[in-house]
């Protein structure tokens, strides 16, 4: 049966008369869905992968930065101390009075110490210049 316009029914304009191309172009089709949706996950899979591995990557660096800096602090606390009691001693020997520093005169002289360090080699001016400072924050400590 042809109907108006020369298309006979089954048959669609374009596919020469024939219904199984338009059957292949359907399959084709439903293979190119299924090949998108399959994408899709593998993209959204990798990039999940790789926003979980950066951020696992980041809280480990701060992790290490935190460990660093708490290693460096209590080395600091445990030098001051150091310090702190030799001083004592030599008060002991000594025979005048003198005013021993409290523990954080001793503790901020060692953290800088040890911040030099971590940053660059030490210089003797830097020795100098934290000794300067160590000597401020004691004439701060006496007064």
């Amino acid at each position: 049966m042809v109907e108006a316009g020369g298309i006979s029914n089954g048959q669609e304009a374009g596919t020469g008369g024939s219904s199984v191309m338009s059957r292949s172009s359907r399959k084709k089709s439903n293979y190119q869905h299924w090949w998108d949706a399959f994408m899709d996950a593998a993209m959204a899979g990798l990039i999940g992968a790789g926003m979980g591995s950066f951020i696992t990557f980041f809280g480990q660096w701060l992790q290490q930065k935190s460990r660093s800096r708490h290693d460096q602090m209590r080395m600091a606390v445990e030098l001051g101390m150091r310090d702190q009691e030799t001083a004592k001693e030599l008060a002991r020997i000594g025979s005048k009075t003198t005013m021993i520093p409290p523990l954080a005169a001793y503790v901020i002289y060692h953290v800088r110490v040890l911040d030099h360090i971590k940053q660059r080699a030490v210089s003797r001016r830097d020795i100098e210049k934290i000794s300067n400072e160590f000597e401020d924050i004691l004439s701060g400590f006496k007064r």
